[in-house]
C-alpha cells in the first residue's frame, strides 16, 4: 500500500469521529473527574483528591491517576512520549501536501491565576520516514528539515506547510510539546494540562493530480495515553471501488510486535497475521494486500480488523478509499478491561 496509497488522495486518523469533508477526532479524553468526583473510562477509575499542595490522582485501576504530573515513557530516539501527539500517517511529494495548524489552548482570560509568560508552549515537530530515519522536507517554502521548532503565546496559532520534490513519501511524525517538568496550567476533562494537552492540533492534506486540486481533508493527531492504544478497532469494507487501508506505526525506542485479526460482520475470524515491527518503523498497506490478508477473503467483505500488542508506543489508524478519494476511518483505542467495582 505504500506506493499505492499514494495514489489515492490521503488522510489518516487517530481517531474518534469524522467531522467536514474527512476530519477526523484523535484521542478522546478517557473519562472526567475533579476534586471528590470519580472519573471512569476505558482505562478504569480514578479519583482526584485535593490535597493542601494541589491536587493528587488517586489511581484504582488503569494509568489514568496522573496527579500533578504525567508519567514518562521514552520513545524512538528517547522523545518523550507520554501525553505527546503522534501523526501516524504522513505523506509528501509530487501529488502530495502535509500541513499542520497547532493552536495553544491557554487562555489568560479563563486562567487568570497563570502569566503570559508561563502559557507561552515550545516544541518540535519530528518527521520520520517508515523506516525511522529522518524525513527531510521543506517547510513553508523554507530550508529543507526533518524537524520544525515551534513557539505560541497563549491563544496563537501556526501554520506549517510540509513538501518535497520527487515520489510520494510516506511516513509519521510526532508532535513533542515541552513541559520543562512545570506545573500543569489546570485540569481540563479530568486531564492536568501538560504537554499536548495544552495544544490542538490539525493536520490536513491536500492531493494534486497534473497540478489540479484533488481532494482535501484533515483529521487530529491522536494524544499518546499509556497503557490506551494496546487494542485498536477499524472498520474495514472491501467492495468494487471501494478498499480499507491500515497504517500502523511503532513510535517506542524497542521493537513490537503486533497481531492482526480481520474479522467478518458477524464476527468469525477470516485471517490473523502478526507483524514485527522495528522501533519507529511504521507500515502502511491496504487489507487485502499480501502484506496483509490478501487471500483471506474473495469478493466483497466487510467486517473489522483488531488491532493487539503488548508494547507500549504502537499506534493505528483506518483509511477508506472511495473511487481513489481517501478519508480517515474512526478507530476505537483501548487497554486493559476489568470487572467494574461499585
Amino acid at each position: 500500500m505504500v506506493v499505492s496509497l499514494y495514489k489515492l488522495a490521503v488522510v489518516f486518523c487517530l481517531l474518534p469521529a469524522l467531522a467536514s469533508v474527512a476530519a477526523a477526532q484523535g484521542s478522546g479524553m478517557m473519562g472526567s473527574g475533579y476534586q471528590d468526583h470519580q472519573g471512569s473510562g476505558m482505562m478504569g477509575s480514578w479519583t482526584w483528591t485535593p490535597t493542601p499542595t494541589g491536587n493528587q490522582g488517586s489511581q484504582s485501576s488503569g494509568m489514568m491517576g496522573w496527579g500533578t504530573s504525567i508519567p514518562t515513557l521514552p520513545g524512538y530516539q528517547g522523545h518523550e512520549l507520554a501525553a505527546n501527539m503522534i501523526v501516524p500517517q504522513f505523506v509528501v511529494g509530487d501529488h502530495y501536501t502535509t500541513s499542520m495548524v497547532l493552536f495553544n489552548m491557554g487562555n489568560m482570560a479563563q486562567m487568570p491565576w497563570l502569566t503570559p509568560q508561563t502559557l507561552q508552549l515550545t516544541g518540535k515537530i519530528y518527521f520520520y520516514h517508515q523506516d525511522g530515519t529522518p524525513l527531510q522536507v521543506s517547510i513553508n517554502g523554507a530550508s529543507v528539515d526533518s524537524q520544525y521548532s515551534f513557539t505560541l503565546a497563549a491563544s496563537t496559532s501556526v501554520s506549517v506547510d510540509m513538501t518535497a520534490p520527487g515520489s510520494d513519501t510516506s511516513g509519521w511524525a510526532l508532535i513533542d510539546v515541552d513541559d520543562n517538568d512545570s506545573s500543569p496550567w489546570g485540569m481540563m476533562n479530568g486531564y492536568p494540562m501538560m504537554r499536548a494537552n495544552r495544544i490542538m492540533a490539525t493536520v490536513y492534506y491536500t492531493y494534486k493530480e497534473g497540478g489540479q486540486l484533488v481532494s482535501r481533508a484533515g483529521v487530529i493527531p491522536s494524544v499518546y495515553d499509556m497503557q490506551r492504544y494496546l487494542t485498536s478497532l477499524t472498520p474495514v469494507q472491501v467492495q468494487s471501488r471501494i478498499n480499507t487501508g491500515l497504517a500502523i506505526v511503532n513510535t517506542s525506542a524497542q521493537a513490537a510486535t503486533v497481531h492482526l485479526t480481520l474479522k467478518n460482520a458477524n464476527g468469525q475470524t477470516v485471517g490473523a497475521r502478526q507483524l514485527i515491527l522495528p522501533a519507529g518503523n511504521q507500515i502502511a498497506r491496504f487489507i487485502d494486500e499480501a502484506q496483509l490478508f490478501g487471500g483471506a477473503f474473495t469478493g466483497p467483505f466487510r467486517g473489522f480488523v483488531e488491532i493487539d500488542t503488548l508494547s507500549e508506543g504502537v499506534v493505528a489508524m483506518g483509511l477508506l478509499t472511495t473511487g481513489g478519494i481517501m478519508t480517515p476511518i474512526p478507530t476505537q483505542h483501548y487497554g486493559p478491561v476489568s470487572m467494574m467495582s461499585w
